[in-house]
């Protein structure tokens, strides 16, 4: 049986043009973003939540947030340090309001992990599948209607 996925907002990360959410499978799976984002102390979540907001501002900080180049320029990281330990939270832009805000973009946050010096390139390949998947576009078309229906992402 293929997974069955749910979107949801990150509470208070939604501004007029842009927004971040969390992408979770229905039965226990591999996408684990929004379970390490809810794991944090409240330190690191409010330090994280601030990496959001300045997304949403969108100001520019690659220290803090970045997308990528070539086959992987959907796939996007948001990133903080615990004890000198660099960690990251994965995931696709998108823009899922076409007709009516085909500016507005979305940050689909899929994956956590640790990282050394080089990001895994395994995780944005998994990332793009993701994004192309059917049933993902219709877990993000539940909260973006105009979206439904539609075979492939407007970018």
């Amino acid at each position: 049986m293929p997974p069955h996925y749910v979107f949801s907002h990150v509470e208070g990360q939604y501004f007029r043009t842009r927004a971040v959410g969390f992408l979770e499978e229905t039965e226990q799976g591999e996408l684990d973003a929004k379970e390490a984002y809810d794991a944090l102390p409240l330190t690191k979540r409010q330090l994280v939540d601030s990496r959001f907001q300045h997304w949403l501002g969108r100001q520019v900080f690659n220290k803090y947030f970045h997308g990528f180049s070539g086959k992987y320029d959907m796939c996007f990281v948001f990133k903080w340090e615990v004890r000198h330990i660099p960690q990251r939270l994965y995931g696709f832009l998108c823009h899922p309001r076409p007709e009516t805000m085909p500016f507005f973009e979305l940050c689909v946050l899929t994956y956590f992990a640790t990282k050394g010096d080089d990001t895994n390139p395994t995780i944005l390949d998994r990332i793009n599948g993701l994004r192309q998947d059917l049933a993902v576009r219709e877990a993000i078309g539940g909260a973006y209607p105009e979206f439904r229906g539609r075979k492939s992402w407007p970018n």
